[in-house]
C-alpha cells in the first residue's frame, strides 16, 4: 500500500432479509421493520408482495438469529412466511 493515498469510506455491511406476504398484508407487514430502522422495499410477486428489510446484521451473529426469529414470525401474523435472507 502506498503512502498518503486516501482510502474510501467502508461500505456498511447490512443483511437483507426477504417476506412473503398477501397483498392486502403488504403495508401493515412492512410498516413493523420500517420502525425498527430497515430500508424496506416492496416487489410485488404472483401471489403477494415481496417485502424486503435491510438492516446492519450479519449471520452468525446473534442479533441476527434474533431478527430470522423476529421477522419470521412477523411475516406469520400477516398471513405470509419468512423466504430467507441474503448479503
Amino acid at each position: 500500500m502506498g503512502e498518503g493515498g486516501d482510502y474510501p469510506e467502508p461500505t456498511p455491511r447490512r443483511t437483507t432479509y426477504y417476506l412473503e406476504v398477501p397483498e392486502h398484508e403488504s403495508d401493515a407487514c412492512a410498516a413493523a421493520p420500517t420502525d425498527l430502522g430497515a430500508e424496506v422495499s416492496r416487489h410485488p410477486r404472483e401471489d403477494g408482495r415481496q417485502i424486503a428489510a435491510a438492516f446492519p446484521d450479519l449471520p452468525p451473529d446473534p442479533v441476527h438469529q434474533a431478527r430470522v426469529a423476529q421477522l419470521t414470525a412477523l411475516a406469520h401474523r400477516h398471513g405470509g412466511e419468512f423466504t430467507g435472507f441474503g448479503g
